[in-house]
């Protein structure tokens, strides 16, 4: 989001390597992509999260960083089925 594209895909690519040789949480690769407006493959990894049951979701109706995903239909499905309230605006 802050325009540092190059520098946000190397951090990704980083992390998908080491995601090879130790946990790295859904929820990291979900905030990178939201802010390279990558918003498909952003709701992808948040689906990976519901999967590993990541506590992070319990935010995401909250976290002004998944903003640009309120829009979406994909992202209030899964409010729903996370369980929590639906406060679209």
């Amino acid at each position: 989001m802050s325009g540092r594209e190059k520098e946000a895909r190397a951090v990704f690519q980083e992390l998908l390597n080491l995601a090879k040789f130790r946990y790295v949480a859904a929820t990291d690769f979900a905030v990178i992509l939201v802010g390279l407006s990558e918003l498909d493959e952003a709701l992808d990894w948040l689906d990976k999260a519901y999967e590993e049951r990541s506590s992070f979701l319990i935010f995401i109706t909250l976290d002004a960083i998944l903003d640009p995903l309120r829009k979406t239909t994909r992202f209030w499905d899964l409010v729903r089925r996370i369980g929590l309230p639906n406060v679209q605006a």
